[in-house]
């Protein structure tokens, strides 16, 4: 990755304003390796277990963007030192099948060198500045379980529930970019017809309090109720329709909030969610 200049940066290849964060080329290279089996247990069951390997260059939003958006007060920065990460790691489940219901759970445990992660890494002119940066070694584990119950032809309920937890083993901390327990349960109901249908999702995230440091932000507990449809004129074309927030929850996402300081209220602010919101599209295919 050979990156170019672009005009309305200066020559000079940095940005002066904001630290004299210099780009540079990225070269790498690397050959990984996965190994899996599957074993199944009479008709219905089937266990598995897989390892694997990892390798992941910085693209070009991690190592090299330059971006500052002075309206809400933030600039990404590019790290010309950043690495690629590389990681192995072991996965482990169960899939069972009923008569009209199917189930799964997973485990799993994946160890990181060179963990890319993005951070806040300071304050320039009033402006929050963000950075991917490396984290030596790593460790993130956790499981997943998934469940669909077909209970008639038109009426359907499903659900996914994830928890995981990493740690930084260099400093011994929680990892900021690892989400807290969520889980979705949803109700879909599609016509005889097949030309339309509704489903009802309700997504649970749990508080995220395993922060890096004091003086990180954490987060509280929400729920939301989501309620989507579409309806399709033809086979060319649908109209979609989603009513999101439906109870008007006040809440910030995780990912929107990891990594922020405690003092950070400004981004605190702008890291909140809308409240219930509406979305309508037309899609036609030709």
């Amino acid at each position: 990755m050979t990156p170019t200049l672009d005009a309305q940066l200066n020559g000079g290849g940095d940005i002066s304003n904001f630290g004299g964060y210099q780009i540079s080329k990225v070269d790498t290279d690397h050959t990984s390796y996965n190994l899996g089996a599957l074993y199944d247990i009479g008709s219905k069951t089937t266990v598995f277990v897989q390892y694997s390997e990892g390798f992941r260059p910085p693209n070009f939003d991690e190592s090299n963007q330059a971006f500052v958006n002075l309206g809400h007060g933030y600039a990404t920065v590019p790290n010309p030192n950043l690495k690629a990460e590389s990681s192995h790691g072991v996965e482990a489940g169960i899939r069972h099948s009923f008569e009209n219901v199917q189930v799964s759970l997973s485990t799993y445990e994946n160890r990181y060198s060179d963990f890319i992660e993005n951070k806040m890494v300071g304050v320039a002119n009033g402006i929050s500045l963000f950075q991917d940066t490396n984290i030596g070694e790593v460790e993130i584990y956790g499981a997943e379980f998934n469940g669909q119950w077909q209970l008639n032809d038109a009426w359907q309920l499903r659900s996914a529930i994830a928890w995981s937890r990493g740690e930084d083993k260099i400093s011994d901390s929680p990892l900021d970019s690892v989400a807290p327990l969520s889980a979705v349960f949803s109700a879909r109901f599609d016509s005889v017809q097949g030309n339309w249908g509704t489903e009802t999702l309700l997504s649970f995230n749990a508080e995220q309090d395993r922060v890096s440091a004091v003086d990180r932000v954490t987060s509280d507990a929400y729920a939301l109720i989501d309620v989507v449809g579409h309806y399709d004129f033809n086979a060319a074309a649908n109209l979609r329709l989603g009513v999101f927030n439906l109870l008007d929850e006040k809440y910030a996402s995780w990912n929107s909030l990891q990594g922020l300081a405690v003092t950070d209220t400004e981004n605190i602010a702008r890291a909140q969610a809308p409240g219930r919101n509406f979305r309508l599209s037309l899609n036609y295919e030709f």
